[in-house]
Formats: structure tokens, sequence, C-alpha cells
């Protein structure tokens, strides 16, 4: 979900439906002015990232030939689906199938309304 206005984001397990989530911050410059840019390193410096605990990033071993299998069959869907209508988004506004194919072509894809 994209957040506009300043405040402070909680991304939970029962929201992402994961114990792995992202959050991604974009910040605009105009590089050529001072006061822009005063405002842009101000801005970048106040973001902060808080857990409670730091937990551990565990994944499994499916030994690189069958993830090199798995990824190429993905890849091959994605150039043959056209387009990543429904692939990206909230829980219930995703096709789980072509959010699959999209996670495999290229992780960063947004909700179909903030990529239209």
């Amino acid at each position: 979900m994209p957040v506009c206005e300043p405040g402070r984001t909680t991304l939970t397990r029962d929201e992402i439906g994961t114990r792995y989530g992202l959050r991604a911050a974009r910040l605009l410059v105009a590089p050529n002015d001072a006061k822009d840019l005063a405002q842009f390193h101000a801005l970048r410096d106040a973001l902060k990232v808080e857990q409670t605990s730091v937990g551990r990033f565990e994944t499994p071993n499916l030994g690189l030939a069958r993830q090199t299998k798995i990824r190429e069959a993905l890849e091959a869907l994605s150039a043959a689906s056209g387009s990543f209508t429904h692939a990206f988004g909230p829980k219930g506004e995703v096709d789980p199938v072509k959010h699959r194919i999209g996670m495999a072509a290229g992780w960063g894809g947004n909700p179909d309304r903030d990529a239209s």
C-alpha cells in the first residue's frame, strides 16, 4: 500500500501473509536547488526502521538445479502472459498464479492502480 503522507507504517505478518516484508521509500529531489536538496537530506535522515526482535531469515534449500528449472518455467510463463495485471497488490486483489509469475520475472511490482 503506498504511503504518501508522513507517518508511521507498521507491517504485520497477518497483513503481509508471511514473516518477510519490505517497505520502500522514494524521495524525489531537484539536485540543483539548494533548498530542495536540504529538504531531501532532512527527509532521508528522518527515515527509521524498527522491529521488536531480530528474527532469522529462513528459506527452503531447493538446490540450484531445481531453483533454475522453476525460475525458467516462470519466466517463460511471464513472457507468454503479456501483462502483470493482478500480479501485485493487496491480498484479495491479486491472482496468486500471476503473482508468482510476476515475482519470478522481477520484484518491485506495483498494484494496477499505482502502475497504470
